[in-house]
């Protein structure tokens, strides 16, 4: 009788531990869907209402190399732009992985929208370059939140470690200046961020052995550098 009566308040000590976590875990995710749901939003109006700033000779520039891409082949764009210029002055300055992704921007928006064979400021020729860049962003942001979580948990006496976390993504996902950059003008400068917030991430985790932590934290500032050359120069300095 005693033994039953140990399982039983055994149990629903369990549930009584559970409850708490299940409630915080809801109102995580409410949070989270919320700030992605918000954030979306706010980045389609961001284009709607910059076209005074938009900046063409750049898109057009992405939309030519993407099409050259296309047409000559990803890795062969090189070699023929080496070929035809002889004065040395190739103008084409996109890196291997930025060259992928406006290339798969061109390619995608070509084959669901064959009208469109030109950069246009409408917004049928942009939304996959759009959702790019809000890939980029929303991998910095949740790199952010790792980022911070894994500090304050190797804080002592932190707490509210989650709230804390969650307002770090937060401030990454909603910021102004991320917005106008790649939503309004837009440009491909956020591109380096998730990659260098990740790589910082694998350098401050204390679990990983420094070997495994320098490649973590070297793989991402290489990767990065293929998508915006100049930025990891200016994290180094």
């Amino acid at each position: 009788m005693a033994n039953s009566e140990r399982e039983l308040s055994g149990r629903l000590g369990d549930r009584e531990d559970f409850a708490p976590l299940f409630r915080r875990f809801l109102m995580s995710t409410g949070v989270c869907l919320i700030l992605l749901l918000a954030g979306i939003a706010l980045r389609h109006g961001m284009w709607q209402s910059t076209a005074p700033i938009r900046f063409a000779p750049d898109l057009t520039a992405a939309w030519h190399w993407g099409t050259q891409a296309m047409q000559v082949g990803y890795l062969d764009l090189y070699d023929v732009v080496v070929d035809r210029v002889e004065d040395g002055n190739y103008i084409l300055d996109y890196v291997p992985l930025r060259l992928l992704a406006v290339t798969a921007w061109v390619r995608v928006t070509s084959a669901l929208h064959p009208e469109v064979t030109w950069w246009q400021p409408e917004w049928i020729a942009n939304r996959w370059l759009h959702r790019i860049h809000t890939l980029m962003e929303l991998l910095a942001a949740v790199g952010a939140f790792f980022l911070v979580r894994n500090w304050l948990r190797q804080c002592d006496g932190s707490n509210r470690i989650l709230l804390r976390s969650l307002l770090a993504a937060a401030v990454v996902w909603l910021s102004p200046a991320m917005m106008i950059n790649s939503h309004g003008r837009p440009g491909t400068d956020v591109w380096i961020l998730p990659f260098y917030l990740w790589a910082l991430w694998a350098s401050v985790r204390s679990s990983v052995k420094r070997v495994l932590t320098l490649c973590q934290h070297c793989i991402p500032i290489s990767a990065g550098s293929l998508l915006r050359p100049h930025s990891p120069l200016c994290i180094s300095a």
